[in-house]
């Protein structure tokens, strides 16, 4: 569902800029699963991100 749901996002905005997801689950037995994806391209060149892309994220935690 999320693969389809940023795909469908990048694809209606046209937009080739990357984006990096994580999802974090607590299982019913009180263990923490991490997931992460990456979609588009870090740089014009067509780098392509990957869940352990680095982001500069600027004053975005303000």
């Amino acid at each position: 569902k999320l693969d389809a749901a940023i795909n469908a996002i990048l694809e209606e905005f046209n937009s080739p800029a990357g984006v990096g997801v994580a999802v974090v689950q607590k299982s019913s037995s009180g263990e923490w699963t991490v997931e992460t994806a990456g979609y588009g391209i870090t740089k014009i060149d067509g780098t392509k991100v990957t869940g352990d892309t680095l982001f500069s994220i600027g004053s975005n935690s303000k």
